[in-house]
């Protein structure tokens, strides 16, 4: 193996911080391909949050819950190793950074240090708010806003702040990070682009919609994706059912109805140097009530979405994920069926596109023709039931979409947040 496969390898062991990496891509390079068999599952017995994704670093997996408790497991077995207890809900997951510290925020106002080993504290530094923000962590500085209407960037050794900005809104969106610059978006429907030094404006994209909380930015080398939550819900407005069906383009249909009806814009692709935004073929998909989750970056300059313009969106009417190319804006469309209005949880390994909804769990390989008969794996659930036929219906229903958990992919594993409270695992390719 050489140095460049080996440290792909490496870099797949963990899945550190939300969508695995500060770029929020949702997609790790080794393959976790079929068949898949359970390797454990535990039920933590305490109701957790639908924004937290499983955090696995250095043999651990980490899940905080609305009891205040960050539990780490250990990912071989599910067996406990530590708590940590805060004083009030979390409600999006930790960072870990390579020094094996791990950094998670809290609705107690904090923003927590502790030692991944043993879970004691660090540090903590309080914000002017509860903090709703996963954190992003990178040489040495921790990037996350508040409610409190504040961007932070702290020293990850000390906690003090090495810079701050004023947003003037809610930051409920969880930053992503590349080489110069800190993107997220505001409660003021805004995009931002700082300065990873020193937390200048870049650039500030004005959005539309109601809010972009509860997720992140994507980053890749061509655009920094946002979506939003739409100013009206579906029994307002049918959306993809209104694209005009004699415009053979998507690009040009979907162009058309935000010409018409600029309100129905969710999915904005900006630069990640000017903050120019790039119309794409793309529309709403989500419940009620909730922003899209954003779209998973696979290689060769393509991303996994759903809905694309031309499939009918309306009121629980069918859609499914496109793989859609950066360049020129055109996809292929089939891939997971889904339901238009309820929300899914989206991560990749290779080509093996992982969908969570609803205590359901499927994976399509993005190599093959989109065609559903033969294309899609279920590892877990059956539609709209709970898995283990035991628990209520819909129960750790938060919002009427539980299925917003992601799985995390890691060291050959599939680790999944299900049923409100249960943690389980999934191991690929008789590993």
């Amino acid at each position: 193996m050489g140095l460049g496969a080996a440290l792909l390898v490496l870099a797949a062991q963990d899945w550190p911080t939300v969508q695995q990496n500060n770029r929020r891509t949702g997609h790790v390079p080794v393959e976790i391909p079929p068949p898949y068999a359970e390797a454990w599952r535990r039920d933590l017995g305490e109701m957790i949050d639908v924004r937290v994704q499983p955090i696995v670093s250095g043999g651990l997996v980490l899940v905080p819950t609305y009891a205040g408790r960050l539990h780490a497991l250990d990912a071989g077995s599910g067996e406990p190793r530590w708590t940590f207890l805060a004083e009030g809900p979390f409600f999006s997951p930790p960072s870990v950074d390579s020094a094996g510290r791990v950094f998670i925020t809290c609705q107690d106002r904090n923003v927590y240090a502790l030692d991944r080993a043993d879970g004691k504290r660090l540090w903590a530094f309080e914000t002017g708010e509860g903090v709703w923000a996963s954190p992003a962590v990178e040489d040495g500085t921790v990037y996350v806003g508040s409610r409190d209407g504040t961007f932070y960037a702290l020293d990850a050794n000390t906690g003090r702040p090495a810079w701050t900005a004023a947003v003037g809104a809610p930051v409920l969106s969880t930053a992503a990070l590349d080489g110069e610059r800190v993107y997220f978006a505001g409660e003021d429907l805004h995009a931002w682009a700082l300065d990873r030094k020193t937390g200048a404006v870049r650039w500030r994209t004005r959005l539309t919609g109601q809010s972009a909380r509860s997720y992140w930015p994507v980053v890749t080398d061509r655009f920094v994706y946002v979506r939003t939550l739409p100013v009206r819900s579906w029994a307002q407005h049918p959306y993809n059912v209104q694209v005009d069906p004699k415009i053979d383009d998507p690009v040009a249909r979907v162009e058309e109805l935000l010409r018409r009806d600029p309100a129905s814009r969710t999915f904005f692709a900006l630069d990640p140097r000017t903050g120019k935004d790039t119309t794409f073929p793309v529309l709403w998909t989500a419940g009620g009530g909730t922003v899209a989750f954003p779209p998973v970056a696979l290689p060769g300059g393509r991303i996994a979405t759903p809905a694309p313009s031309g499939e009918r969106t309306a009121s629980s009417g069918s859609s499914s994920v496109s793989i859609l190319d950066e360049t020129t804006r055109a996809g292929r469309s089939g891939y997971i069926r889904v339901i238009a209005d309820e929300s899914y949880g989206y991560s990749a390994a290779g080509p093996w596109l992982f969908s969570s909804h609803h205590d359901y769990l499927q994976v399509v390989d993005t190599r093959k023709d989109p065609d559903q008969a033969r294309n899609t794996i279920t590892l877990f659930g059956k539609r709209d039931r709970p898995g283990d036929e035991r628990s209520p219906q819909w129960f750790g229903n938060h919002d009427n979409h539980p299925g917003w958990h992601a799985a995390a992919l890691a060291g050959g594993r599939v680790y999944w947040i299900t049923q409100g409270s249960w943690v389980m695992v999934f191991k690929g390719g008789g590993k």
